[in-house]
């Protein structure tokens, strides 16, 4: 998916953003909507957390207040936010943005990933990505997923990369976060 345009959807309303605010539920919640939207139309749509901010012992992470999302066509981002108004939970708390075109971009250049736990079966390697995890402290999102029922944590991470990156054709999962090969994304101002 090379991006081509955008849209931002905005937390109504919240004045704090660390990790224990108001904000972390509504945003668990949107992420519901858009990961039951991007299964339906895979690899079309992108995600980036502008302000996205991993924390450390001094200071609390931050997942910002804004969302944007990148598509490769404005339809397709009118389509999204058309999904968004109609849910009545949801619209409620997000203010939605209008679509904007990706103009060139010579700048830095993002990417969003999820960060992984190894599973309880490989006990040394879960212990030294929770360590990792500690120090790091990725910001989360705490996800109940509708097909297996299960509770989970959606750590995430965000890359910046230097002006020269090339646009490519990465592989983006069902969340709109890169998998190994990253979509890079302008990393444009809020």
């Amino acid at each position: 998916m090379i991006p081509a345009a955008y849209c931002n959807l905005e937390v109504r309303g919240t004045v704090t953003q660390g990790m224990g605010t108001m904000i972390v539920p509504i945003l668990a919640r949107l992420m519901t909507v858009l990961h039951g939207f991007f299964v339906d139309h895979p690899g079309c749509y992108a995600l980036d957390f502008p302000n996205l901010k991993s924390g450390s012992s001094h200071k609390p992470a931050v997942l910002g207040r804004v969302v944007r999302v990148f598509s490769d066509t404005r339809e397709r981002c009118d389509a999204l936010l058309e999904v968004i108004e109609q849910n009545s939970v949801v619209s409620q708390y997000i203010i939605t943005g209008r679509v904007r075109t990706v103009v060139e971009h010579f700048g830095p250049w993002v990417s969003l990933h999820r960060v992984r736990v190894a599973p309880r079966s490989q006990p040394n390697n879960r212990h030294r990505d929770l360590g990792n995890q500690q120090t790091h402290q990725a910001p989360f999102l705490p996800i109940h997923s509708g097909s297996t029922k299960q509770h989970f944590s959606l750590m995430l991470e965000r890359r910046l990369y230097p002006c020269e990156c090339q646009v490519t054709m990465g592989v983006l999962n069902t969340y709109g976060l890169s998998g190994v090969h990253p979509v890079y994304l302008p990393d444009l101002p809020v």
